[in-house]
């Protein structure tokens, strides 16, 4: 079939320049973190594994903190302080993900090319505007990453300097108390590009089954596959097997004679702009109303 044109690829490396850190742990460096390092993570433009330990075989930065769970937010602020002062003027984009991700850099580059990094803005998994929280994985501008690092971390009371259970709740609020746009990461269709679940399980499903999504984000589809979007960014709990089939299926395998144009892309932005949060405003407007029920049914649980 010939070389592959790589051109717009390489044109959005070197305009739109993202830096990976990818939260792992020691006893986790051979199991999955190499196996990250081996497939999608090699095409960032900057690659760190946040750990305890140094590795050899792995870019490892030894953050001072300790493993577990309950310690996790402590050791994520570690590491995007570590990131801001080594790394800030390096790249454009901070993109957070775990050592069981696996990711398309090449997709999350065009849904980040008309951005402005020094626009506040995040992106992680949230269908609705409404709904300021992030999920296993996360993309930070420039400025988002300053202001977390500046603003928030010193703030112990809207950005929680302890122990902190749930990461990704506690750093969509000091983001949205720091006024961090959430973005919207779904595609021009509306459908998901950052998917919560095990992709060959979630594929696989004939209808929507709760139990694959996190219950915490609002999808925009109900029906399989057709949920997620022809530029699909991640998948979560993906195992080291899936990661290379994913890597052979995305950048390998083609289907002769079926050769679909690309999608153009965006104009750029200025500082502060985002571009518009659904074109399905429908589906918005049911998501916020099914938000608001649901935050109104939880209080009245509280009250009773």
């Amino acid at each position: 079939m010939g070389l592959d044109n790589t051109s717009i690829a390489d044109k959005l490396k070197k305009e739109v320049r993202v830096l990976c850190w990818i939260m792992t742990t020691p006893k986790y460096h051979r199991a999955k973190a190499r196996h990250v390092k081996r497939t999608w993570a090699k095409r960032c433009n900057i690659l760190l594994f946040m750990s305890t330990t140094e590795d050899g075989e792995l870019p490892t930065v030894k953050l001072n903190a300790t493993e577990g769970r309950e310690n996790y937010y402590r050791k994520m602020e570690e590491a995007l302080k570590y990131i801001y002062k080594h790394y800030y003027n390096d790249a454009d984009w901070f993109y957070k993900a775990n050592d069981d991700t696996y990711a398309v850099i090449e997709n999350l580059r065009y849904m980040l090319y008309p951005y402005n990094p020094q626009t506040p803005v995040h992106f992680g998994l949230t269908s609705s505007p409404h709904v300021n929280n992030t999920g296993d994985d996360y993309v930070l501008s420039r400025e988002a990453l300053r202001r977390f690092v500046k603003e928030g971390i010193p703030n112990s009371e809207k950005c929680l300097p302890a122990t902190v259970v749930n990461e990704a709740i506690e750093i969509g609020r000091c983001l949205k108390y720091l006024n961090v746009i959430a973005g919207d990461s779904r595609d021009s269709k509306g459908l998901d590009r950052m998917v919560p679940c095990v992709a060959p399980k979630f594929l696989s499903l004939v209808r929507f089954d709760k139990k694959y999504w996190n219950g915490t984000y609002p999808s925009s589809t109900e029906t399989c596959p057709t949920c997620c979007s022809d530029l699909a960014i991640s998948w979560h709990l993906v195992h080291f097997h899936h990661m290379y089939v994913l890597n052979y299926l995305i950048y390998n395998l083609k289907a002769y004679g079926l050769v679909k144009s690309l999608d153009p892309l965006n104009a750029k932005l200025d500082v502060g702009k985002v571009l518009p949060a659904s074109i399905h405003k429908n589906s918005i407007e049911q998501i916020y109303n099914a938000e608001n029920r649901n935050l109104s049914s939880h209080e009245r649980r509280i009250q009773t």
